[in-house]
């Protein structure tokens, strides 16, 4: 099994929605600029090949690197566990009717420890990423 995963779909040009268009130009003062509320940003490439597999498939649910330790676990380990915590691996989150999501500075100098300067906070509704009225931001 090879997994790929990016932290962030910025900046792969993967052309996701333009928050800009239904929140306005005030984005583009906050964060890393108008690239950076194209919703790819928060939906990070993630490519799998599974054993013995060919072809490819493409699936356009909202993904997020931390997907990756199921997916990477799957039909191998029974009931994996997080050897730091002791808590079950699932992904049971990942099927709320919400994602969450904050954008905030990423200047460890300025954001460290529980410290969350200025923080955008966006919640993906219904887990379709291509209907832009899915997406919800908090300014």
């Amino acid at each position: 099994r090879i997994i790929i995963v990016s932290d962030h779909g910025y900046p792969l040009e993967l052309f996701g929605l333009d928050l800009t268009t239904k929140y306005g130009e005030s984005l583009t003062s906050r964060g890393n600029g108008e690239a950076w509320w194209e919703t790819m940003a928060f939906n990070p490439l993630l490519m799998v090949k599974d054993f013995n597999a060919t072809g490819f498939t493409t699936d356009e649910a909202f993904m997020t690197n931390a997907d990756t330790p199921c997916i990477a676990f799957s039909e191998l380990i029974d009931n994996p566990v997080n050897p730091s915590t002791g808590k079950p691996i699932t992904d049971e989150v990942k099927h709320l009717p919400e994602q969450h999501i904050i954008e905030t500075k990423w200047s460890i100098s300025e954001n460290n420890g529980c410290v969350f300067i200025d923080p955008i906070r966006i919640t993906l509704a219904n887990q379709d990423i291509n209907n832009i009225d899915n997406w919800i931001v908090e300014q």
